[in-house]
Parts: C-alpha cells; structure tokens; sequence
C-alpha cells in the first residue's frame, strides 16, 4: 500500500488520463529456447516452515522464490497474457514442469460462469439485443495455449476462507490458486498460506499497477502490504453503487404525487441522502401500477426496498454509513471506537428501512436480491455493478435501472458520500501446491494470464459471468459498455446509454474507500453482521447490539495484537476517498 500523497496522485493521475481502447491481444510468439533456458536458470526451492493461526504474526520465514531470470519481461512478450503463455511454454520446453502437472483451482461454484460457461451461449446488449460475445471457455483456452490444464473445484463462496485456513494448518498443498477476498488477505498471510509474489510481479509484470490499463488505483492497492509486497490477483471491482426503478422516477405523475407527499422534488438522478432513500422506501412500497406488469400479464407487487439485513452483507451499507457519518475504527490512543452516537445512528437508520424491505433481505443477500429486482419486486437498492447486466435482459429491462452515486449524510453542512470494496474477489497462490512446490512460476503466470487486460475483458464479457470490471480500460471496451453499462442512464454529451466509459468510473471512483487491510477481518464481518441483524429482526436493542460490537471486536484486537492492527488501520486512512481525508484532516 502506499502513503496518503501517492494514493491520491496516482488516483488523480487515473481520473485525469485519457483512455483509449484496448486493441485485440497480439498473437503469442514463440519463446526461443534461449529464453527457455534463461527462465529456468536457478529454480526456486521450496521450503516448508510453521503455521500459524489467523492474524499471529510468524517469526519463520518460509520462502517460495521466482525462477530467476536472465532477461527482460519484455522479451517475452507485450503483453501480460504473452508473456505469460511464453515464459509457460518456456518452462515446458526445458523440462522444468513435470509431466503431468497440472493447476488445482479453488473457486466459488458462482463464479463458474466466468471461466466456464455452458458452450454455445451468447451475452447480448440489454438494449440493442446485438451479440457481445459468445462462450469461451477460458480454462480450455489456457490449456489449449500452454498444455497445462486447470483442474477447478467449486464451493459455496463463504466456505473460502476455512479451506484456505485449513491448508495453513496441514499443508496438504490440495490447491495451487485460491478464488478469496481481498479483505482477508492479512489472515492468509499471517497464517503462511499465501505465497507472496513481489519478485513473481517484478520479473513477469502482469501489470498491476502499470502499462496502458492498469488496475484501478483504488482497487490495487489492496494487493500491496505497507511494506510493498504483492501478494495476489483481481478477480472483480465488487464495489458498490445506488440502483433504483429509474421507469418509475421518471413518471410526471408520481412525481407531482412525491412532491405533495414530501414537499421535496423526487430525486430523479438519485438520491444526495439517506434520508431521501427512506421517503422513497416509504413511498414506493406497495405500488403496483402499470410499470408491474409482467410479461405473463400479472402484476408484480413493489417493495421500497432491499438493502441487505442478513448476518454477512449488512456489514457493506453499516460500513458506508459508518464512514460517512465520520466514524473511524480507532481513536489516536489505540481505542476502538465502535460504541458511540455514530455506530447508533447507522444502525438505527439501516432498521428504519426494514419496515419497507423485502423478507429475503434479512436471511439472504444477492441471490435473492437480483431476481427480485429482475422480476420488479424491488425499487431501490445498494449493489454490485454486476446486478444490471444480471436483472436487465429481465422483466424489468434496461429502463428500469437507474445507477447512481451510494447516498450520503451531511456532516458539518457538507455532503459526504463514501463507497466501499467489500469480499473483493481475489487470487492467492497457495504456498504448499503441489506444482506451486515445484514451480510456482506456473500458477503466477496463470493468474497473470486470467488478468491480462484482454483476457479478462473476454472473462468478464462471458454469458454467466457474473464479476465486475476492475481494469481502466474496461470502462472503455464496447463489450463491458454492452455488459455493465448501457443501463446508466444518459448524461449530458454522452451517447444515451452510455454513460458507463470512463464517466461511470471517475463518478464513483472518487468517492471508494480502499480495502480494510487488517487481520482478523473474517471473524470481524461475521460479528459485526451477526449483532446487527440481531438487532434488524428485533432479537436485542441497538444498545445490545452495538456495545456486543465493541466488546468483541476488542477482544479480537488484543488477540491479534492492537498495537498491529491499530498500524494497519493506519494504512487504511490513507486510501480514503478525499472527502473523508478532508473530513479527518489527513494529509
């Protein structure tokens, strides 16, 4: 991670750089066998050394190295997936990988359409009905570049991180590629089951952080410790943005029947508070006019709203409102501070939803919340960019989205609005892999492949795919304006359904808080969710809810070491959006 003044120059950098559009990737070319020998020259050893548990800091050192190597990245190729299909190639031809060998892949079952979607689909564009992209089977692919193949074992997405964990615990080196989340990146670290990949991304340069499209800034940062080591690879953005029924906004008669009601216009290019998301909630709630007609001639019955209650995602709308309202994790004396007026006043706005909400949200999360906002079922609701290309070719149709800013509070007589990274989907190399042991040059590459910009541009672009954009030059492609964006709703200038290019990443981006890099967040998210469901389904009171919050979460400080956690939290000021730096005085 970097210092305050970096984060925002290379952000400002981002949100003032011209894009251009990512021309088809080159054709591979042949690794001479020069290169080949190069590569390999001073294999990387394995060395087993101690476990921990999560978030204990281990004074063994156990070290999987890069194969050295004797020339240029760009020698092998211009491009992140060359280079990585070359140096594969290379490492075959000098026997380097056995035979036989093969990449295990962990991977949540949801995500199965990204890399492997049922042959023959297409995705369209919501609008024009016009193919995007037919099915590529992206584990095929690879294979059919390298000859390696890719073995994936689905489980269900939150099951992840123990079978990461476990593996620290055993070494049974069962996988060589963890599908994880970002948040836990320090856990899979501390425990000594992600191999760090610093020399990895020096020698072979997947392009993180430089070239023509390089990983969001914000986004990026997560994959960089303090210290500056790289540890892992996007998957997806999964941040998070404000949708609602942009069909009925627009309708002049439920606007003039807003305003009686209210005494306020209703906000047709989406809300500035949450306060106006509770009028809307209560206003919406129930309607079942002639935009609830579905196509079987039904009428659809309309919620105000599903934002999520559930033991695990409610933790994405508390921590917004959280940092909106001002609130920090810590004091400057190491204190935590969850138990005040701040954490109170979140939770107790998040409950004055529920009476608008539909069911699932409090026992279920995106499942659930995409089909019903699909099907109409729902009018407004925080969420993944991934909801629109999902819920679009629904019942709903690109008419019925509208995507705007995350709400905010006034603090100071000033707007603050914050959004956040949550469960970012990410990939780790396991340390103890069967081929990682032997050449962990092989599942690096593979994961820097997967992310090249092209690669994962066809990834994303996949019928099933289900992940958000995450490099720059996604928001310029025409197959991710087609995915993600042509549900924006027009902007001045801009071609009308398209506002999704560089303009829906420079709206939102500057508001993104960076991922909370610390120990322990898995434990944390659990408890945190669990208390405030708790208090949404009328269990305890906010009062309970809130000092359980605290209490716990100082225990799980003084168990991981408050001194470390609290130096972390520190690196996680740094990647607050401006107004939030502003709001605290950091400089």
């Amino acid at each position: 991670m970097v210092d305050s003044e970096e984060a925002d120059i290379e952000n400002e950098q981002f949100f003032k750089r011209r894009m251009t559009r990512r021309q088809a990737i080159a054709k591979a070319t042949a690794a001479g066998a020069a290169i080949g020998v190069a590569i390999v020259a001073g294999a990387g050893g394995y060395f087993a050394g101690t476990s921990v548990s999560p978030g204990k800091s281990s004074t063994t050192t156990v070290t999987t190295t890069a194969t050295q190597a004797t020339t240029s990245a760009v020698s092998l190729g211009a491009t992140p997936a060359d280079r990585a299909v070359n140096a594969v190639n290379a490492l075959k031809a000098s026997g380097a990988i056995p035979a036989g060998a093969k990449i295990r892949f962990l991977e949540a079952a949801f995500r199965a359409g990204n890399m492997t979607p049922t042959a023959g689909q297409t995705r369209t564009d919501p609008y024009t009905g016009k193919v995007i992209q037919n099915s590529i089977n992206m584990l095929t692919k690879w294979n059919d570049l390298t000859g390696v193949p890719v073995e994936m074992d689905l489980l269900n997405d939150l099951q992840l991180y123990d079978k990461a964990i476990s593996e620290a615990t055993t070494k049974a080196g069962t996988w060589d590629f963890l599908g994880q989340r970002i948040d836990f990146l320090v856990d899979f670290i501390n425990s000594g089951v992600a191999l760090d990949l610093t020399a990895f991304e020096a020698k072979y340069v997947p392009e993180i952080r430089t070239g023509n499209c390089p990983v969001t800034p914000v986004f990026a940062q997560g994959y960089y410790t303090s210290d500056g080591k790289y540890w892992g690879f996007p998957g997806c953005g999964d941040w998070f943005s404000y949708y609602n029924r942009r069909d009925l906004v627009t309708n002049p008669k439920l606007q003039s029947a807003f305003e009686t009601q209210f005494g306020y216009q209703l906000p047709v290019q989406g809300p500035d508070t949450w306060a106006q998301v509770l009028d809307m909630a209560k206003f919406f709630d129930m309607y079942k006019g002639s935009e609830q007609t579905l196509p079987d001639g039904s009428t659809a019955t309309l919620r105000g709203s599903y934002f999520f209650r559930d033991n695990w995602f409610s933790n994405i709308e508390f921590r917004i409102r959280f940092l909106e309202l001002g609130g920090l994790l810590f004091d400057n004396n190491k204190n935590v501070t969850l138990d005040n007026a701040i954490t109170r006043q979140a939770l107790t706005d998040m409950k004055a939803l529920t009476s608008y909400q539909v069911k699932d949200a409090f026992t279920s999360s995106w499942p659930t919340m995409y089909p019903n906002y699909s099907n109409k079922q729902v009018f407004q609701t925080i969420s993944w960019a991934s909801v629109a290309q999902f819920a679009a070719s629904g019942p709903v149709g690109g008419q019925g989205f509208g995507v705007y800013q995350t709400p905010g509070y006034l603090v100071n007589n000033k707007l603050i609005r914050v959004t956040v990274l949550y469960d970012q989907t990410s990939y780790i190399i396991e340390k103890y892999g069967k081929l990682t042991s032997v050449v962990p040059d092989v599942p690096f590459l593979f994961g820097q492949w997967l992310t090249d910009p092209e690669i994962s541009t066809q990834e994303l672009a996949n019928p099933g795919a289900i992940s958000d954009y995450f490099r720059t030059c996604h928001g310029q492609d025409e197959r991710m304006i087609a995915t993600f964006f042509a549900v924006w709703p027009p902007n001045p200038g801009i071609e009308p359904g398209r506002r999704g290019a560089a303009e829906a990443f420079d709206v939102q981006f500057q508001s993104l808080c960076g991922t909370w890099q610390m120990a322990g967040m898995h434990e944390l998210q659990d408890l945190w969710g669990t208390q405030m469901n708790a208090y949404f389904t009328g269990v305890q009171d906010v009062d309970t809810s809130v000092k359980n919050m605290q209490s716990g979460t100082d225990g799980v400080m003084d168990r991981l070491g408050r001194d470390a956690q609290f130096q972390r939290w520190q690196h996680v000021v740094q990647t607050f959006p401006p107004a939030l730096k502003v709001l605290h005085g950091i400089s």
